[in-house]
């Protein structure tokens, strides 16, 4: 027997294979031949063509398809019909609200001349301004407050002791070089504002010659080294106007007018806005006006103010309410304030401190540098606009042995003079004793310093519509201040600070329990860590487990996102 025989299956009896019948297919090895002959057969499935052919035109199958396939089509229709209907019957999910830069602005107000000398004469100048702007803009900044801008006597730097309305003090530089400051200010995304003055000098002409005994007042026993303009006298009235559409003209984004200095106008800057909008160069653009508030008038909308400023920490801000401790008047102003209704009031820009305002080593006794890092937290994290005045963000205390305490030289760097000139001798503009430590160069290199926690606040803010639009929450429980941020019935996440701010000396270590209170309509067994004060233990972007709640040492602050 042959190799190939022998593969072959055998027969019952050994010889070699007949035939076999494989399914489909019928298998025949022929031994002569040593050949294998496979016929295959393929089994059908359904009808066919002739067996269906019939059925075409059947009398009773041809209106049948007819009739499904008309029904397929209708059925189509009405589903997607009903599908439209539905999209467009659906509750719409709300819009979201895309903020004005106003809005959610974080303002930086600066003291000119203190705070970047280019020229070396000792005195801050606009090329000083436009060579930090990027600067501003890493920190957060959204808005320059420059003040002053407009020329004051040769021996004054306040804003209110206005020499000429019409040009900017030459102290500064040039009105080019200013309107390159706010030229570069807008191609880093960020706003400008200045002063409207609405006082002049004593020694201004219209004090001088008699002619202009109509364009000011003159409060009988007044000791300031100004006088209010008589905005009643329609000729002094339209040079704050021209004044404010030259400013405008050079691209300025909104004034901060002087609420103390309005005389028989309070409806001054809606006035101007009129005559901004009548401008054909300004036609469209929109500006905004804020003023400090004061207990001595009384806006309403229609003064064409947009905001009016409040702090959170001033005995005299007007939120306190007879408080006799900055610490109390954290607490009670923060309450207050976020139980103002909006239609009753204008809405507040926020502030710690201003150019007017002592710095926080002469406000509190203890742990200075610590409760301005909380009161900036605070800050940071309430609804609408918020205003620091330069130096808040890093911790900038007192000059020494100068009369303007509170207006020191902004520290760069630990070099000669904080980086704020490298002009030679004693300068007009102090510095702290602790510069070298305490300075924008050295805070900004440090992942967990002030600094730091005042960028991320400010850019968290930024993109975060919680913060921007979402109902706030003030709670207090022992020495902690607890603000809830949060929008309710949705999904967004839930922001809370909490902050152990002792109410004297050195306080203690504290604890939270949170509850429904506190992070609404969310489970508040855990929590991630967003941003932590410079002395928190606890680890940015890290979990923590509230279960047994929150326990803080003194002075220190943590925003928790649920």
């Amino acid at each position: 027997m042959s190799a190939e025989e022998s593969l072959m299956p055998s027969s019952e009896g050994g010889k070699v294979p007949q035939s076999y019948n494989i399914e489909s297919g019928d298998a025949k090895f022929n031994k002569g031949s040593e050949n294998v002959d496979v016929q295959t057969s393929t089994k059908l499935i359904g009808l066919t063509k002739e067996q269906l052919e019939k059925y075409r035109n059947d009398p009773f199958w041809r209106p049948v398809r007819y009739a499904l396939f008309v029904m397929f089509w209708a059925v189509w229709i009405v589903m997607f019909g009903g599908a439209i209907v539905i999209v467009a019957l659906s509750p719409k999910c709300d819009a979201k609200t895309a903020a004005n830069w106003d809005q959610i602005a974080v303002h930086y107000q600066l003291f000119t001349p203190a705070f970047h000398d280019i020229n070396n004469d000792g005195i801050g100048d606009f090329k000083g301004m436009t060579k930090k702007m990027d600067l501003l803009r890493k920190l957060g900044v959204t808005s320059v407050w420059a003040s002053p801008v407009i020329a004051t006597h040769k021996d004054s730097f306040d804003v209110e002791n206005v020499i000429d309305l019409d040009i900017v003090d030459p102290r500064y530089g040039s009105e080019a070089e200013f309107a390159e400051v706010v030229h570069t200010a807008h191609g880093k995304g960020i706003k400008f504002v200045m002063d409207l003055p609405l006082s002049v000098s004593k020694q201004h002409e219209w004090n001088a010659d008699a002619k202009y005994v109509d364009y000011v007042e003159k409060p009988e026993g007044s000791t300031e080294e100004f006088v209010r303009i008589n905005l009643k006298n329609p000729e002094a009235r339209d040079a704050v106007i021209n004044s404010a559409i030259k400013f405008a003209l050079l691209g300025v984004d909104g004034f901060h007018v002087n609420d103390k200095l309005i005389s028989g106008y309070p409806n001054i800057s809606a006035i101007i806005k009129d005559r901004l909008n009548a401008t054909e160069e300004l036609r469209g653009k929109e500006f905004i006006f804020f003023s400090s508030g004061s207990s001595d008038v009384e806006h309403s909308a229609d003064d064409g103010l947009s905001y009016t400023i409040r702090s959170i920490s001033d005995l005299n801000g007007g939120l306190c309410n007879g408080e006799t401790s900055d610490i109390k008047c954290i607490r009670t102003a923060l309450k207050t304030g976020a139980a103002a209704e909006p239609v009753k009031v204008l809405p507040f820009i926020w502030k710690n401190g201003d150019i007017n305002s002592q710095r926080a080593d002469q406000r509190f006794q203890h742990n200075a540098t610590e409760i301005q890092t909380l009161l900036t937290m605070i800050q940071l994290v309430l609804p609408g606009p918020v205003q620091t005045y330069y130096g808040e963000e890093l911790g900038l205390g007192s000059t020494v042995n100068k009369v303007h305490k509170n207006r020191g030289a902004m520290q760069w760097d630990k070099t000669n003079h904080a980086g704020f000139t490298a002009a030679k001798g004693d300068v007009l503009f102090g510095i702290t004793k602790d510069f070298e430590s305490v300075n924008f160069d050295s805070l900004y290199n440090h992942p967990r310093s002030s600094v730091r926690i005042y960028q991320k606040l400010a850019k968290l803010r930024l993109r975060t519509e919680v913060i921007q639009f979402g109902e706030i929450s003030v709670k207090t429980v022992g020495d902690l201040i607890v603000i809830s941020r949060y929008v309710s019935e949705t999904s967004d996440p839930i922001f809370v600070l909490v902050a152990n701010l002792p109410e004297e000396g050195e306080g203690s270590a504290q604890t939270l329990t949170f509850d429904e209170t506190i992070v609404p309509g969310r489970p508040f067994n855990s929590a991630e860590i967003s941003i932590g004060s410079p002395n928190s233990k606890l680890e940015t972007h890290h979990r923590v487990d509230l279960t047994k709640g929150l326990s803080l040492a003194p002075f220190e602050g943590v925003v928790l996102k649920f």
